[in-house]
């Protein structure tokens, strides 16, 4: 098919670690770069957990820790063999499996966000999820890029991932990272257009830096 890079979802780390490896170097071996994605089945914790004891900083939710030491223990097992590392999956999906909801603070702990089978996480949550993952990915392995994002641009004339990116990229712990640094937490950032009309305007995102849309 001529494809030069595979996404890969890597769940239940570190028990799954031998398998991980095994499906990693299969893929390398037929010459194709590694696009890993880390998400909701990453880490072996229940849903209740991701946003418990949430706050913007991001010093207080042992799940967001969790996830960003996994992410580092993993770039560090897996270096020079993974080309992107993408950080959680569509996280703007719908709250409550009904009508989305442009309450994110509310999403960051007053409501459970997303039905039991679901995976939207708070955008703020996400912004934390996102900086802390990036330190411990580079730290373990400078050469890797980080993925942000990956929203899904639905709702009408797609309100709601821009709104929800919005809300990452103005989120405390995002832009504590930048004032530090003077960059972003991320590489690259993902979207997921597949309601976007191929004959509608590029979508414009209100950023400063690159925007890569992956398909």
């Amino acid at each position: 098919l001529g494809i030069g890079m595979i996404r890969v979802q890597l769940c239940n780390w570190p028990a799954q670690k031998s398998s991980m490896d095994q499906m990693i170097d299969a893929f390398r071996a037929q010459g194709l770069k590694i696009f890993a994605e880390i998400n909701y089945c990453t880490v072996n914790a229940p849903k209740s957990s991701w946003h418990q004891g949430f706050v913007d900083s991001g010093a207080g939710n042992a799940y967001a820790k969790a996830f960003a030491k996994a992410a580092g223990e993993m770039a560090a097992h897996f270096k020079g063999r993974v080309a992107y590392w993408e950080i959680w999956n569509e996280p703007d999906s719908p709250p409550n499996g009904g009508p989305q909801n442009p309450d994110w603070d509310g999403a960051c702990g007053a409501y459970s966000y997303g039905p039991a089978w679901g995976w939207g996480l708070c955008p703020k949550q996400l912004g934390v999820i996102t900086a802390n993952s990036y330190e411990k990915i580079r730290a373990a392995d400078p050469k890797a890029r980080v993925v942000a994002g990956n929203v899904l641009f639905h709702g009408e004339d797609n309100w709601v991932g821009r709104e929800y990116w919005r809300a990452v990229y103005q989120s405390q712990r995002v832009q504590s990272y930048r004032n530090a640094h003077g960059k972003y937490p991320w590489d690259v950032v993902g979207i997921h257009p597949y309601n976007w009309a191929a004959d509608e305007p590029a979508i414009e995102l209100e950023m400063e830096g690159a925007c890569e849309a992956l398909l």
